[in-house]
């Protein structure tokens, strides 16, 4: 959207270039050339917007809503290295840091006494109702997790654990065997 006005102003001083160098008799044909060009783009590009929709988005927040769908507004959620669902369905962590790329993983270290073994102790404490993950789940230093979780039907790039006893993590079509 950014280039638009400048793309206007620019083939519009071609235009008036062209308009200035050709005999005066001939001055019409490039503004009619550059407007019959502007025409037919602007109907390609509104019949592809029209026509050619994605509902990749739809699905994903469909899928994001459907894990708090039955959960009370009060609950709580844990995102690690996947803040998806939170955004699509507008719910934040109950921890700032919700990537572990890169360096990341270190300055989260340096912020508590006891680096990420500390970090994590406190996720625990806070005991949140839900739990988000990349794919690969409950690894390394998150295995505790198992214990009170249960996962539950999760997205295509994410996985969701529900605590056991959280309301509305009754056993259902959407638990995993």
């Amino acid at each position: 959207m950014l280039v638009l006005p400048l793309a206007a102003t620019g083939i519009g001083g071609g235009v008036a270039v062209l308009a200035g160098r050709v005999p005066e008799s001939w001055r019409r044909v490039p503004t009619l050339l550059v407007t019959g060009c502007v025409l037919v783009a602007l109907a390609l590009t509104s019949h592809l917007t029209w026509t050619d929709r994605s509902t990749e988005l739809a699905a994903a927040r469909a899928e994001a809503e459907a894990v708090f769908d039955g959960m009370p507004d009060d609950a709580t959620v844990f995102a690690l290295d996947a803040p998806q669902p939170l955004a699509l369905a507008g719910r934040a962590s109950i921890s700032r840091y919700l990537l572990f790329l890169g360096g990341a993983k270190h300055y989260v270290a340096s912020q508590w006494a006891d680096g990420i073994r500390g970090y994590l102790a406190w996720v625990r404490e806070t005991e949140p109702t839900v739990v988000v993950t990349p794919l690969r789940g409950l690894v390394g230093s998150l295995r505790p997790f198992d214990r009170d979780y249960t996962e539950v039907e999760g997205g295509t790039d994410w996985r969701v654990f529900v605590r056991d006893d959280a309301p509305g993590n009754e056993p259902g079509p959407a638990q995993l065997p």
